[in-house]
C-alpha cells in the first residue's frame, strides 16, 4: 500500500469503502451500529475476497423505521460480536487507507467511539454525487448506482447484496 502524498497517483491509492447500519434513534437515546461492511479497492481493482460484513451486538432495540430501511431485526444480531471486540481487525483494515462512505457522517460518528483511531482521509460519495450527478432524481446510493448504469457490475461484485 502506497503512502499518500500530494503527488500520489490515484491508481496507487488504496480505498476502503465502509458502511454501517444502525439501530435507529429513539428520543433521548443515542444511536448504535448493528452492522458493518467494507470492501477494498487497490491498484484500480476491487478484491472480492476482501469484502467484509458482520452484524454487531447491541442491547438497544432496533427501531421500526431503521429495520424498514435495512431489513435487520434482533434475530440477525443473535450471537453477534460487540463492535469494541471487532476494533483490532477493523483498525488493521482501515489504517493508512482512504476511507469512502456515502454520507460519511454516520461512519465518522461510529468510528469516533475509538478516539485514537487516526483514520482518514475521507471521500464522501454523497457529496460527489450531488456535485457531479445533478440530473439524478435522488442521490441515495441505490439511485446513484442505477442512474450511472452500474447495477450489473454491482451484482457481479456483490452477488449477496
Amino acid at each position: 500500500m502506497a503512502l499518500l502524498s500530494a503527488v500520489t497517483p490515484i491508481r496507487d491509492v488504496c480505498f476502503v469503502g465502509i458502511d454501517f447500519e444502525s439501530a435507529g434513534v429513539r428520543q433521548g437515546d443515542t444511536d448504535v451500529p448493528i452492522q458493518i461492511g467494507w470492501g477494498i479497492l487497490e491498484h484500480d481493482e476491487i478484491d472480492p475476497t476482501e469484502f467484509f460484513r458482520r452484524y454487531l451486538f447491541t442491547n438497544k432495540p432496533i427501531t421500526w423505521s431503521a429495520s424498514k430501511v435495512h431489513g435487520i431485526s434482533a434475530k440477525h444480531l443473535e450471537g453477534a460480536q460487540r463492535f469494541e471486540d471487532l476494533w483490532p481487525e477493523l483498525s488493521r483494515s482501515l489504517q493508512g487507507r482512504v476511507l469512502v462512505a456515502h454520507g460519511h457522517g454516520t461512519e465518522k460518528r461510529f468510528l469516533g467511539q475509538f478516539p485514537t483511531h487516526n483514520l482518514g482521509p475521507w471521500v464522501d460519495t454523497l457529496t460527489l454525487a450531488r456535485r457531479w450527478c445533478g440530473g439524478l432524481k435522488s442521490h441515495r446510493l441505490g439511485d446513484v448506482v442505477t442512474g450511472l448504469g452500474l447495477e450489473a457490475e454491482l451484482r457481479q461484485l456483490c452477488p449477496d447484496s
